[in-house]
């Protein structure tokens, strides 16, 4: 029999033995990377007394469960591809927050939280959250938001994408000239909401900038505190929201209307059902997009409107006024500035 490589040349059998090579100190950093992640539990007897303990050991990729009890605490989750997870609505984190932001800021990318109650942010900015994001990527599942200033503060740009799913937010908020909403969301790429309840936030609901935001399937309730917001508000792209129940009451919302839209469109409402207990006539919709609202099979009571544009022109009359003055206060301070510069010389 002739050598091994009979038949194969010379470029090709270099070409295998460098492959193999490669794999071989590979090997050490792959197995090292799946040895990395590992499971801390935090709580009363545990190795990790609190989350805050459990939050500055852990790791990329580990999964960290909080046991049941209540902790006067707060944790800022700096690792990537984490999955915090407590033993249900008995867990829960209140009163403490961190960085003067929340019971939970979250700085790294792709994060899981679930199965654990947020309660009773408060920061002297008045916009205390539950949890902050500040990192990329975000999922949040059956988490208990209770009595929080804002549920979810999402206040830095992201291409990421943030998924909410079987959340209850409730009670907390305020209306008002600077209200709050219980998701508030900056110009990440989704935001995607379904079969979460809102319900008493005194403020806003749901205040979107996604490129994209999906609303499927929720209980949403507004109305309950003094001079509320709209109950979402999205000033982003797309904007979906099906299957939903709205129900505004009793305070009526200073503009008239469930939803306000005033970013790039498209929109689309299907299957939705509006409940107005505020004796005012409202809309479903306000349209402010500049851009034509496809719409199927959405509910609302006598005297109610499905669609409007009531507001738009004098909306896009003000966004010039305030665009224009903007613009003079810079040309004036250039003009000062000059001539401070004259009189020195």
């Amino acid at each position: 029999m002739g050598p091994f490589w009979h038949g194969t040349s010379w470029p090709r059998i270099a070409f295998r033995q460098k492959a193999l090579s490669r794999l071989v100190l590979l090997a050490p950093v792959l197995l090292t990377g799946n040895a990395a992640a590992s499971a801390l539990t935090a709580g009363p007897g545990q190795e990790y007394p609190n989350p805050s303990a459990a939050a500055q050991a852990a790791r990329d990729g580990d999964t960290v469960r909080i046991e049941a009890g209540t902790y006067y605490d707060c944790a800022v989750w700096s690792q990537n591809h984490l999955t915090i997870t407590g033993a249900g609505p008995e867990t829960v984190i209140t009163d403490t927050t961190c960085l003067g932001k929340a019971l939970f800021v979250v700085t790294g990318n792709d994060v899981t939280i679930r199965d654990l109650t947020l309660a009773r942010a408060r920061v002297p900015d008045l916009n205390g959250a539950g949890i902050r994001m500040e990192g990329q990527g975000l999922t949040l599942e059956r988490l208990r938001f209770v009595n929080d200033e804002a549920g979810l503060l999402a206040a830095s740009t992201s291409v990421g994408a943030i998924r909410i799913s079987d959340c209850v937010f409730e009670a907390g908020g305020r209306g008002g000239e600077r209200p709050t909403f219980a998701v508030s969301v900056s110009a990440v790429s989704l935001l995607r909401i379904e079969h979460s309840t809102f319900n008493g936030v005194k403020g806003g609901q749901i205040k979107t900038a996604a490129d994209r935001t999906e609303l499927v399937g929720n209980q949403i309730g507004s109305g309950t505190g003094a001079a509320p917001a709209v109950a979402i508000m999205a000033t982003g792209g797309g904007l979906i929201i099906e299957d939903n129940v709205l129900s505004i009451g009793p305070n009526a919302p200073r503009s008239a209307t469930a939803v306000l839209a005033m970013g790039r469109g498209p929109l689309t409402l299907r299957r939705d059902r509006m409940e107005n207990g505020t004796g005012q006539r409202l809309a479903l919709l306000f349209n402010w997009t500049g851009t034509n609202a496809q719409v199927e099979g959405d509910q609302v009571g006598q005297g109610d409107r499905v669609l409007s544009r009531s507001g738009l022109w004098r909306h896009r009359a003000s966004r010039v006024y305030h665009r224009t003055k903007d613009t003079l206060r810079h040309v004036v301070s250039l003009m000062i500035r000059g001539l401070r510069a004259l009189v020195g010389r």
